[in-house]
């Protein structure tokens, strides 16, 4: 992506439209390209850790920082992305997107349930892409 422009992603569920309120837990991350407020879409993003939950493998892999550098292996399909956007993050988790240098800002129920209710609303209100959680 071109200096000018960012990658957003955001957690959804499995109709690909509903944004997840679990991160870990979403099947997908939507993706978007965003330069000078206008939204394209970039596709998805298989959530790996939401697919090991599916198999029903083991959640704990040992100890904090294990579990950290899990989630960050986890995190490559987002490795481009400069904002990752959230209504909830397990602090593993939280902490793997923090490591990896990307922005965490959280979602309120007021900026809408879906993707087309979110981005209208991002439309008109781009500084919460600023915000810090």
């Amino acid at each position: 992506m071109s200096d000018s422009s960012i990658c957003v992603a955001v957690p959804v569920e499995q109709d690909q439209s509903t944004i997840a309120v679990r991160t870990g837990r979403a099947p997908h991350f939507k993706l978007f390209k965003v330069r000078d407020n206008q939204w394209t879409d970039a596709g998805f993003a298989a959530n790996e850790h939401a697919a090991e939950h599916a198999r029903g493998e083991p959640h704990h892999h040992g100890s904090h920082d294990e579990e950290v550098a899990h989630h960050r292996h986890q995190l490559a399909p987002l490795k481009h992305c400069q904002v990752l956007l959230v209504r909830g993050l397990g602090p593993q988790f939280k902490e793997a997107v923090e490591l990896e240098g990307i922005r965490i800002v959280r979602l309120t129920r007021q900026m809408g349930d879906t993707l087309e209710t979110l981005l209208s609303y991002l439309k008109t209100n781009s500084e919460v892409l600023l915000e810090s959680p």
